[in-house]
């Protein structure tokens, strides 16, 4: 028995060497969760909250990037077919690192607590095409009535069942980028709601134009993060505004977090309801609508890879995406919502300035389309009411070749007087 155990023992440590070995290979993934916790490895790399990372060691190569550019057609049309050219240029992504083996934290957004969707009682859950739309942000910028009208019931118009979820943060001493903002209040219509109040009506307003609201979660306190790493990889993204020390940059990371949180809730709606949503569109809570969203059919009838693209605004990218309103094809969306979970990760790097660029990497690295629309078949613009209940359009995010739009821009509205002498 003696001789066997050792000769055992020996083959064990031949195969230990050997995977050790092939570990300086790229396509192996060594997953070592308990091991790094149980050990304390890894923790002059960052600190991470047990309750919900993990730790793994992984080694990757390098993805190749694709960023497609494609002709317009009419996308106003329900349906159109003007034939779209594509180009498509290949680029590789940057190395995470000249290392071999890289530490990463794994950390999923939690689920966030949505009601069945056979127990709200919306007409049109059985279509079966169906569009998910998600509004992260705070209850007392939110404008909502644009997007019911030109983005909400304009779908529902088209046959599609739409499902809306919200997450919002209620606190009034939220602290604000801009100076301006300081100048707008919550809508006089809303202010005075509870949390049941506030739900009941947005329901009612949903379902009045042929749509469902699925989830409506409110937060009286804004969203926990964990401590941000430091090390080269982590201190070069976002870093304009770097997490670890800059309240934007948190910022940032919090609606990356609550929206992927809503994006699990939507995936448990699919499999309630036993499909999948055809499109996912993100906007913003303060997003006001000057007309209608372009249509979701055309958008599947003229893209030959509807599901794996990105639409965006064409301007206001700061060499990334306009990240403001995004519509996603279904694959696309998987991949765009997870924005939060992959800030964790320490590859790929993401080397980054701004949220922007983030996400533009975000999807390269999965071959995602990323397919850029003109102001007209996204005519939105974030904004603020201020006085009496008067709405004006934050200036540094209007598109500047939109000036045929009217408009009131809010810093030439609140711009101090010359001084005379």
């Amino acid at each position: 028995k003696s001789g066997v155990l050792a000769v055992l023992a020996g083959l064990i440590s031949l195969i230990g060497v050997a995977v050790l070995q092939y570990a300086s290979h790229d396509d192996l993934e060594l997953d070592v969760v308990e091991v790094g916790k149980k050990k304390g490895l890894f923790r002059h790399a960052f600190q991470v909250d047990e309750a919900d990372t993990n730790s793994t060691v992984l080694v990757t190569s390098m993805p190749v990037a694709t960023e497609t550019t494609t002709q317009t057609p009419d996308l106003h049309a329900a349906s159109s077919n003007v034939p779209v050219s594509t180009t498509t240029v290949t680029t590789p992504l940057p190395p995470t690192s000249t290392l071999a083996v890289s530490v990463t934290t794994t950390i999923a957004a939690p689920y966030v607590p949505c009601p069945s969707a056979k127990q709200i009682g919306c007409a049109g859950l059985s279509r079966k095409q169906a569009v998910a739309i998600f509004i992260v942000g705070l209850r007392e910028r939110l404008l909502f009535n644009t997007t019911v009208e030109h983005v909400v019931a304009s779908i529902a118009r088209q046959g599609f069942a739409v499902h809306l979820y919200f997450s919002l943060v209620d606190r009034t001493n939220s602290s604000n980028f801009l100076r301006v903002r300081k100048a707008g209040h919550e809508d006089a219509s809303l202010h005075a709601l509870s949390h049941w109040e506030l739900r009941r009506q947005f329901y009612q307003k949903i379902k009045a134009a042929g749509a469902c609201l699925i989830c409506m979660a409110l937060h009286t306190s804004q969203e926990s993060l964990p401590e941000i790493p430091r090390n080269q990889i982590w201190d070069n993204r976002l870093f304009q505004y770097p997490p670890h020390r800059d309240p934007l940059g948190r910022n940032v990371l919090r609606v990356w977090k609550a929206r992927e949180g809503l994006w699990r809730a939507a995936k448990d709606v699919e499999l309630e309801l036993h499909m999948r949503y055809s499109i996912a569109i993100w906007t913003r809570d303060d997003a006001w609508w000057f007309a209608r969203l372009v249509s979701p059919r055309a958008l599947l009838q003229n893209y030959g890879h509807a599901n794996e693209t990105v639409w965006s605004k064409d301007c206001k990218t700061w060499t990334g995406i306009n990240d403001k309103t995004v519509l996603l094809g279904r694959d696309a969306a998987e991949v765009m919502f997870s924005a939060y979970s992959s800030y964790w990760r320490s590859w790929p790097a993401f080397r980054s300035i701004n949220a922007e660029v983030y996400l533009k990497q975000l999807a390269m690295s999965k071959k995602l389309t990323l397919q850029p629309l003109p102001f007209a078949l996204i005519p939105t613009s974030d904004a603020m009411i201020y006085g009496n209940n008067q709405v004006c359009i934050i200036k540094k995010y209007w598109c500047p070749h939109a000036s045929e739009w009217n408009h009131k821009l809010c810093e030439d509205t609140f711009r101090k007087p010359a001084k005379t002498r």
